[in-house]
């Protein structure tokens, strides 16, 4: 049977891990009416899918880094969005995340 001091251990563990995994930020969860064709984006597909689906993006910023590539793609309208792909030396670039940014104030 377990001690209560480890059962207590284990209770303030668990505790920690779900109020940290509950803090973290995750990508948008591509839900917005107002932005079409970004419901249909998804992790993991790849660049040219992305790019098919949302058309040609507003702005593109690289980072070029040992054996790998960092692209952001961000798209302008009533709900802006950039998204993040990353191309892997020798594989084909794939959509690693989805974000919302903040509307600009006027």
């Amino acid at each position: 049977m377990a001690s209560p001091r480890g059962i207590r251990r284990f209770t303030v563990c668990l505790a920690t891990l779900v109020l940290l995994l509950a803090a973290s930020p995750r990508p948008y969860a591509a839900q917005d009416p107002e932005a079409p064709g970004l419901e249909r984006v998804k992790i993991g597909m790849t660049a040219a899918e992305a790019q098919r689906t949302l058309g040609p993006p507003a702005r593109i910023v690289r980072q070029i880094l040992y054996r790998r590539q960092l692209v952001q793609w961000t798209y302008e309208g009533k709900s802006p969005f950039w998204i993040e792909i990353e191309h892997l030396k020798g594989q084909d670039p794939r959509v690693r995340a989805v974000h919302r940014l903040s509307a600009a104030k006027p």
